[in-house]
């Protein structure tokens, strides 16, 4: 449910872990999985320093059993979880291991290496390498479109797409990424990335708006996109709500 982006309440994080705390030593993998779950509710709460508690404990684990899938999961959430707290040379460390990872284990054309080549993008485009972040995302992004994905991998990967394509001055290409969200959102059943697209046009309608002369009367003028239904504090009563 978690990665099909499910409704889940503030107390989920502490039931996924009373149920790693309740089972025994032996089952492994259960626990290993469980703190993944823990790493993804996390991220579903906007819970930044618990999701980074929880992703470097699943690292941990899925090393121990040995689960090299396992371990390269984790490794982009906790490159994520990184970054949401503002370490981003170790995030960019994480995930350029993640890369590797993926590409040895599963080769250079699997989905794999293609979630590894978007998530690596944002760290990229973190530290100012635009043309880098660019290059991975031109090869990779379309593929995550059509394979295995989930919200924050959509919701990431396309947040740098646009702010990529904003820093190269692309319009157009702006644009597209904004619809190609939309379009994956509705396709996968991901309401709260509708609602992000919804935001990114909000957002970009008043980026083109800015310099406009406010006695300007041309149709070709763009105008603001309709307000999106939001109110501040909104995210204490309804911590899923934060990316919007």
């Amino acid at each position: 449910f978690l990665y099909a982006d499910r409704p889940v309440g503030s107390n989920d994080l502490a039931d996924v872990y009373r149920q790693y705390e309740s089972l025994p030593a032996n089952e492994e993998v259960a626990r290993a999985t469980l703190l993944n779950s823990a790493c993804l509710l996390a991220f579903r709460i906007g819970a930044m320093q618990a999701a980074l508690d929880a992703c470097t404990r699943a690292v941990q684990e899925m090393r121990r059993i040995g689960s090299v899938l396992g371990v390269n999961y984790c490794l982009f959430h906790l490159g994520l979880a990184q970054l949401h707290c503002g370490e981003r040379r170790e995030a960019e460390a994480t995930l350029r291991e993640a890369d590797s990872m993926a590409e040895e284990n599963f080769g250079a054309d699997s989905g794999l290496k293609a979630i590894a080549a978007v998530y690596l993008s944002l760290a990229l485009h973190a530290r100012g390498d635009i043309a880098g972040a660019a290059q991975k995302l031109s090869a990779s992004l379309a593929q995550i479109e059509t394979a295995d994905g989930w919200l924050d991998l959509y919701a990431e990967g396309y947040e740098v797409a646009i702010a990529n394509a904003i820093a190269r001055g692309d319009d157009a290409g702006t644009r597209e990424v904004i619809e190609r969200m939309a379009d994956t959102a509705s396709r996968r059943g991901l309401a709260r990335l509708v609602g992000l697209a919804a935001a990114f046009r909000t957002q970009t309608a008043a980026l083109t708006m800015q310099g406009v002369e406010s006695e300007a009367t041309d149709d070709s003028v763009p105008r603001p996109a309709p307000a999106l239904e939001w109110h501040p504090g909104a995210w204490r009563s309804t911590p899923s709500v934060w990316r919007e």
